[in-house]
């Protein structure tokens, strides 16, 4: 059965009026993720706009999640510092700020230094709460305590244009798992339901579970991995144009066709420019546009 993502890729053959001797598929799959990786580091718009809430918990606890985080050593003029690791899917910062805890609630951090002043006791700074990227984390630094929840604000890379949403029992109670309609001799998954289920087993009337249980009361079907649905995906399903003319743009540079690559590079980039203007102009919208200064007296 086609997919999404099989359906996009026939369309890049289509519009490159190339066939699969000259232009394989994998070459095309190829281009459309070098185009989203692009599209990624460009794009700053709402849909790529996502937030991690990080909870700063006490040293005795022992963190369960990538967003609880302790306090470090307090040695930086005061304050405490903090640990943020930054989330995989990241493009850019949009803002940090403190969520909610101790009474700091809508502290925005304004001051990033370069990692050097951060960790320089002796260095000038103009507010209590600034940060910094080490590696692959945030340093905060600020009046913290525990329970304080520190908000990161950015752009994100989608996940990849083919991706399916995962074989376990959560997926399948909720209705993204496709049953095939032979069950498989073999498979990439197994997900466990009560003994007696008729295969296939109905979502929302038969529930999944992912182990088989000490009383034995469950038995096992397999699934492959294709049975599960492919995630939305917003620049293959609700933007087309951007991933196709920036996949094009790839294919006939694969081709040495440079008049053709270098059109399609023009189509990419307009597309995209026109997506960004039009959110700066959604940002203009519906009131007045202030900018603010700080002056510092020396």
């Amino acid at each position: 059965m086609a997919t999404l993502y099989d359906d996009f890729v026939a369309k890049v053959r289509s519009w490159s009026n190339r066939d699969s001797d000259v232009l394989p598929d994998s070459v095309i799959q190829d281009a459309l993720d070098y185009a989203a990786d692009t599209a990624y580091k460009t794009l700053k718009i709402p849909p790529l706009e996502a937030n991690l809430v990080y909870t700063v918990i006490p040293a005795s606890t022992v963190a369960t999640s990538a967003s609880q985080v302790y306090l470090e050593t307090a040695d930086n003029n005061g304050l405490n510092v903090v640990k943020l690791p930054i989330p995989a899917d990241m493009s850019s910062f949009i803002h940090l700020r403190m969520k909610g805890g101790n009474g700091k609630m809508g502290v925005v951090f304004n001051e990033k230094t370069d990692v050097r002043t951060f960790w320089d006791m002796y260095a000038d700074r103009y507010t209590g709460f600034f940060w910094a990227r080490q590696t692959n984390s945030i340093l905060a630094a600020g009046e913290f305590g525990e329970d304080d929840e520190i908000e990161l604000h950015y752009y994100r890379r989608l996940p990849s244009l083919d991706a399916r949403y995962a074989i376990n029992a959560t997926n399948f109670n909720a209705g993204v798992i496709d049953v095939e309609a032979i069950q498989p001799t073999t498979a990439d998954t197994i997900l466990y339901f009560a003994n007696g289920t008729n295969y296939p087993p109905v979502p929302f009337t038969d529930t999944a579970y992912d182990i088989q249980n000490v009383a034995g009361d469950r038995e096992a079907f397999n699934f492959l991995t294709e049975a599960g649905q492919e995630l939305d995906h917003w620049l293959r399903d609700s933007n087309q144009q951007v991933i196709l003319f920036g996949a094009l743009y790839q294919c006939f540079d694969y081709l040495d066709d440079t008049a053709q690559s270098q059109k399609y590079k023009v189509k990419f980039m307009e597309a995209m420019d026109e997506l960004n203007k039009s959110e700066k102009m959604l940002k203009a919208s519906g009131g007045n546009i202030q900018m603010h200064f700080n002056s510092v007296l020396i």
